[in-house]
């Protein structure tokens, strides 16, 4: 049976082509993802080993928690003489670090779009130094003068003896480049850009006078790190802490990898769908193959082959192709790595560059992947195989189970049914227990389950679907657009199993259409309603700051009520990440409504926290309750409930915590301002507001000034990026799609060959056989992206609905980005169309007629 199978793959190896695609692409795109992560893990554990390659101890202050990535508090840089004293000690040197932003010799902010902007100090001694090394010039040696790292020179032609201004703390100021480093071989610390001080001027400008945020220790020859490490812990006050350089570089990189998992999950949902894509056109495949083998099958087990035997063949075809092509496919996630990473690029998320990692889990579930869905998608038409009777070898029959069509009507059925269920149990409460699923996910599995249950219901309904659906191309193709017709109903399973796979890939971006436009529509409301603030001053990047003298500035003019600065903070909340938001209670709700419930926002001056309402009822928070909150400066702190506020999506990143400046200085080590609310004084136009603003704003490069529509559309188009690139991400599942409308028509002209061939006897010309194919094309890629397009919008809307409760409370459907969608299935249609119409005109009649 191995070498009737070897035969088999190999006369039917065009056949078996778009197959073998369809899993190169599955499985690259979840190799792809693999070996994007794991280069970036790669490349960031290099980087934390470069940066402390120099160091053997670190000597910082000891901090419970760690959120958002804050450093341990800063402390008194008289400790330095003690651990200079301890024996051992070869060199010690105090370090601080903290926000610095360079301007370009053109005056415009240096902003990279997410990774942060790094100011501190330059170690004097060479031995700390480690694997930065100076590329050009020196290191600072005194006020004035600064180090940047060799990326940000290129970029932006900066060189040795230019003057330049950068932003910190303490506000702008003037410095001459006197040196270019680098960090190993690469330019930069992962995208970041990075300036360098003198230690004194890095304590003035970054505001830490008189304190160090570490001390960096290097041991004397024949002293370990770890010895060293013992001996100045010996001698630290309580408070303090010894660690092993290697030890913090390895954490550090480790907790970065962690906060990176969400991409790789986001990642390996969209490999998901392609390899479901994927699925449905191997299953497809392989049951065409087999309805075309009737007769070798039929003879086979009037031989004397069992049933178990062809199972076993057909098994083994798929085994042997699935293993080809998920080899192939391992290639092809290099390529696709290479392409997330432009992808990233392109919306601003700059990688550093460095060898591929490919690791051996990415070898072993690649290939997994490709060839368990391989096998498990032919396993069906195999049993069905098994079934051919062997009076098939005789006269070529029409095989099918009476009974397939009730049962998939069932299974549909069910499966429908459990993926409402679990929406509806995710939407309107607990009515079914589902232990630790929350209410999203089971709406995000219910949706999923939908999913599956359509494409099985589908066969049911593509008949009077393709009979409703392809009366333009009947109205427009005449004779050819009927037989397309014909031919797309003639055989229900092969069609519904195509238009499914694009079905898929065109549902999940009708949602993100649905999602997105409600996101916006959301947006736009909330900051219509409540943003009582005539401007709202907001920086680029998801990361850097605004000085906090610059709201003061801006208060001062006599044009303005006052400018309300917002601080955006993290702290632990039960080990978890989460941020607050630091206010003026005294300004607030002049230039932002946030709906007191309960308390006063007075309160906030003397401490505690405003807690939103949703979040309270889901906490069973009252007010004047106390709730634990971790802060990498202070630690735990027990803050009491001072108020309860219902209006939070008009604040950025729709803040759950509400506390004072006050608050916010004492438990933050960095202070500055993520955005500023402007509110200008009675009688003050917009355009005189305006200028005003942007006179004390001119200073400020790094900032965006905009007036409460301008701010609406920049909301919009931030939502609109991350749109983008969700839809490239699913462009590779309709790419998939693509091949299986595409092999569908392959095979069904290598099936339809006599027919075909009778037709062009009887007066078909090759232009009308071009013509009824590409007809059948666009009926199936209709039916897929009207399907598409229904269940995208069902799962869109209720998503948006369970998402009320975080502010999506507006829902929008874009009729014309879906129409555009509808088009661009007629499009992929036309596109899988091209190949198999040409092989179809292309047939000898004579040869196509005594075709068996």
């Amino acid at each position: 049976m191995v070498k009737t199978t070897l035969k088999n793959i190999l006369a039917h190896k065009l056949r078996l082509a778009m197959t073998a695609l369809a899993i190169i692409v599955g499985v690259g795109f979840v190799a792809g993802t693999f070996i994007f992560t794991d280069t970036i893990d790669k490349t960031f554990n290099t980087l934390f080993e470069d940066s402390f390659a120099g160091i053997d101890v670190l000597v910082q202050s000891e901090t419970e928690f760690a959120p958002g990535f804050a450093a341990p508090p800063p402390f008194d840089e008289e400790l330095l003489s003690t651990v200079q004293g301890v024996p051992g000690v070869a060199v010690a040197e105090g370090s601080v670090f903290g926000y610095a932003q360079l301007i370009d010799k053109n005056g415009e902010a240096i902003t990279p779009t997410g990774p942060p902007t790094l100011g501190g100090s330059w170690n004097v001694d060479e031995r700390l130094w480690g694997n930065i090394e100076l590329r050009a010039g020196r290191g600072p040696e005194v006020a004035g003068e600064v180090t940047v790292d060799a990326r940000t020179a290129k970029d932006n032609d900066l060189n040795v003896g230019d003057v330049i201004d950068v932003l910190v703390p303490i506000g702008r100021e003037t410095v001459e480049v006197v040196g270019i480093v680098g960090f190993g071989e690469t330019d930069n610390l992962a995208g970041a850009t990075f300036t360098g001080f003198e230690l004194r001027e890095a304590q003035r400008v970054l505001d830490r006078v008189g304190m160090f945020d570490s001390i960096s220790v290097k041991a004397a020859d024949g002293l370990s790190a770890r010895d060293l490490s013992d001996r100045i812990a010996g001698v630290l006050p309580d408070g303090f802490e010894s660690v092993v350089a290697a030890d913090e570089a390895a954490e550090q990189a480790e907790t970065l990898s962690d906060s990176l998992g969400f991409l790789q999950t986001v990642l390996l949902a969209f490999a998901l769908v392609a390899v479901l894509v994927a699925s449905f056109i191997i299953f497809n495949t392989f049951r065409i193959i087999v309805g075309q083998r009737v007769r070798e099958f039929g003879l086979l087990r009037a031989v004397g082959a069992s049933t178990a035997q062809v199972v076993r063949m057909v098994v083994l075809e798929s085994f042997i192709v699935g293993v080809i092509a998920s080899l192939l496919g391992l290639g092809f996630g290099w390529v696709v790595s290479q392409g997330l990473t432009a992808m990233m690029s392109a919306v601003g998320f700059d990688l550093p560059s460095t060898a591929t990692s490919m690791a051996s889990r990415t070898i072993i579930v690649g290939m997994a992947v490709g060839v368990i869905v391989t096998m498990a998608s032919a396993l069906y038409p195999a049993i069905k195989a098994s079934r051919i009777p062997p009076i098939a070898a005789i006269q070529e029959i029409e095989f099918e189970d009476a009974g397939s069509l009730r049962r998939l009507a069932i299974t549909g059925g069910i499966t429908t049914a459990v993926g409402v269920a679990l929406i509806l149990n995710g939407l309107f409460g607990d009515v079914i227990d589902l232990g630790p699923i929350n209410e999203l996910t089971a709406v995000l599995a219910g949706g999923l389950v939908v999913f599956v249950g359509v494409a099985i219901l589908s066969v049911l309904f593509i008949k009077p679907l393709a009979r409703v659906l392809a009366q333009p191309v009947v109205l427009l193709g005449k004779i050819t657009g009927r037989l397309a017709r014909d031919n797309s109903v003639r055989r229900p399973r092969r069609t519904a199993a195509t238009a499914s796979a694009l079905m898929i890939g065109l549902a999940l971006v009708g949602f993100f259409f649905v999602l997105g436009d409600s996101i916006k529509a959301s947006a736009s409301a909330a900051i219509e309603e409540s943003l009582r603030a005539d401007f709202v001053i907001t920086t680029d990047g998801f990361t850097g700051g605004i000085p906090t003298n610059l709201a003061e500035d801006i208060a001062a003019a006599d044009e303005v009520e006052v400018a309300t600065p917002l601080r955006l903070g993290f702290w632990d909340r039960d080990g978890s990440d989460d941020f607050l938001l630091g206010v003026d209670p005294l300004t607030i709700e002049r230039t932002v409504e946030i709906d007191v419930q309960q308390g006063s926002l007075q309160a906030l001056a003397g401490g505690g926290v405003f807690v939103y309402e949703d979040t309270a009822k889901d906490k069973d928070w009252m007010l004047g309750d106390r709730i634990p909150m971790g802060f990498a400066a202070t630690g735990l702190q027990q803050v009491e409930i001072v108020g309860i506020y219902a209006e939070r999506d008009v604040l950025p990143n729709s803040a759950a915590y509400l506390v004072g400046l006050e608050f916010y200085e004492e438990n933050f080590t960095e202070v500055l301002d993520f955005a500023i609310g402007v509110k200008l004084a009675g009688g003050v136009s917009i355009e005189a507001g305006r200028a005003a603003v942007d006179a004390v704003a001119v200073d400020y490069p790094n900032v965006n000034v905009e007036d409460q529509a301008e701010f609406r559309k920049s909301q919009e188009e931030q939502v609109d990026v991350l749109l983008n690139v969700f839809t490239m991400l699913l462009v590779l599942a309709v790419i998939i799609a693509l091949m299986g409308i595409t092999n569908t028509l392959v095979l069904s002209v290598y099936e339809r060959t006599r027919e075909i061939g009778l037709l062009r006897a009887v007066g078909l010309s090759r232009w009308q056989t071009r013509r009824m194919v590409l007809w059948e094309s666009i009926i199936v890629a209709i039916i897929g992206g009207v399907l598409g397009i229904i269940v995208g919008v069902f799962f869109g809307i209720v998503v948006v609905t369970a998402l009320g409760s975080l502010g999506i409370t507006e829902m929008s459907i874009p009729t014309g980005q879906l129409l555009t969608l509808l088009i661009a299935a007629n499009v992929v249609g036309v596109i899988a169309a091209i190949f198999p119409a040409r092989r179809a005109a292309r047939l000898n009649v004579l040869e196509a007629i005594g075709y068996e």
